[in-house]
């Protein structure tokens, strides 16, 4: 279907004025019944309520703020807050009740106990420090943590036994204490590591405490001498069987075998296998051009 807007049916232009008119109306009527203790939205369209009063229904109602409470100027939540010193329950401000040998917090909304005190329920108890323990900085449980040298058991501070050539660490996981270097824990006690020829101890915690050196290899309790077949190199590497072969050649078990390059194809990035050149695809051992 075609319109052909050239055409005006002048007919219609009372119709298309009143309806301007009614929109202007409705405009006018819609800015002039905006509610009481509203006010024209700043940066969009519509309109808010003022501050102390909440949208509800298209009205703008009083917020009702109890007593020991003030307005906030948050447009969210309730539209009020309690007084510092008051706590709010159940639509009220309940003043916080501080209980002996505690203070009110800087917010105003709690309390903690004084230092030398632990909360129990609504109330604050004197902390008993055991004998080789001293007052936490930090809040917990038992209010009180043990010197160096002593571990928390119950509510007593116990020596921590520390074997001969053993050192205390100071954490509260695990022993509490290490063996020095050289030596490794065996039945709570540290025992001399064996370290066999060629082979070095090691700053890491290891499961045996040593490793070999370079060009050595570990088998069992003992560093063999790694065999480095014709065309290869010892590697630094901690797996394998410690050496890699020269570019060209592949590994087998024992030895490093050259590699055979077919026509069209170059040695890869790896150095160990080839690939075809371009447009050519390997095809089993050999390059060709598929169709």
């Amino acid at each position: 279907m075609k319109y052909n807007f050239k055409r005006f049916d002048y007919s219609l232009h009372p119709v298309i004025v009143l309806a301007l008119f009614v929109v202007g109306i409705n405009a006018s009527f819609a800015k002039e019944t905006m509610p009481e203790n509203a006010q024209e939205k700043r940066y969009s369209d519509g309109w808010e309520c003022v501050n102390g009063y909440r949208k509800n229904d298209n009205q703008c109602k009083a917020i009702v703020v109890p007593r020991n409470g003030y307005l906030t100027e948050s447009a969210y939540g309730s539209g009020w807050e309690c007084k510092h010193g008051f706590a709010e329950e159940e639509m009220s401000c309940n003043i916080i009740d501080v209980p002996s040998n505690a203070y009110l917090k800087a917010s105003g909304d709690s309390w903690e106990c004084n230092r030398g005190y632990r909360e129990a329920g609504e109330s604050c108890v004197i902390i008993k420090v055991p004998k080789n323990g001293y007052l936490s900085e930090y809040a917990s449980k038992q209010g009180w943590e043990c010197e160096f040298g002593f571990r928390p058991i119950g509510n007593a501070c116990v020596a921590i036994k520390v074997p001969v050539l053993g050192f205390i660490t100071g954490s509260f996981y695990g022993l509490g204490w290490e063996c020095e270097r050289g030596y490794r824990e065996e039945e709570n006690d540290c025992v001399a590591i064996p370290v066999p020829n060629n082979g070095y101890l090691t700053n890491i915690s290891d499961s045996r405490g040593w490793k070999c050196k370079h060009g050595f290899s570990r088998v069992e309790e003992a560093c063999v001498a790694i065999k480095t077949p014709k065309h290869g190199y010892q590697s630094s590497s901690s797996y394998g069987p410690g050496w890699d072969c020269e570019r060209g050649y592949k590994a087998t078990e024992t030895q490093c075998i050259a590699v055979k390059i077919p026509e069209h194809a170059h040695i890869n990035h790896a150095g160990n296998d080839w690939q075809c050149d371009r447009p050519f695809e390997r095809q089993q051992n050999k390059c060709v051009i598929s169709r």
